[in-house]
């Protein structure tokens, strides 16, 4: 919420475009995902000798970027859809609920296993990269 506050005010964001901050938003979320799923398979039970503060540092760091990057996605995407429409940023928002309903299902369907993880972590960064170009495509 914090960083959502930050991102949505005029005084520190204003000076950045929309589409740049979708398309920054977008990168490293993905990177951050990616360094998330990285950490899963670095961590001590994986890697001997490993200690947990440096694995829960980098682990924070990645959710610190993810936070961000979501942070200044959303709001850029929220505010292009309420210029355009209401109705738009009610479908935005539906969109996220399905979103989170279905990673969810797939989490409980997948279980617990490595490949599951590894393969629902890079599905997820490659949907976020995917979109760029849409956006891109759509916003000229």
């Amino acid at each position: 919420n914090m960083f959502s506050g930050l991102f949505s005010s005029r005084t520190i964001i204003a000076h950045i475009s929309s589409m740049l901050r979708c398309l920054l938003g977008c990168v490293f979320g993905a990177i951050a995902i990616l360094g998330l799923l990285l950490i899963r398979f670095y961590s001590p039970k994986y890697v001997p000798g490993e200690d947990d503060a440096s694995v829960l540092g980098l682990a924070l760091a990645c959710t610190f970027l993810l936070a961000s990057s979501s942070a200044c996605w959303q709001s850029a995407t929220f505010g292009m859809a309420g210029a355009i429409s209401p109705s738009l940023m009610q479908a935005l928002m539906i969109g996220q609920g399905i979103a989170g309903i279905v990673s969810g299902v797939v989490g409980i369907v997948a279980g617990g296993s490595n490949q599951a993880l590894a393969g629902s972590f890079i599905f997820a960064a490659v949907l976020v990269v995917g979109g760029m170009p849409l956006l891109c495509w759509n916003v000229r």
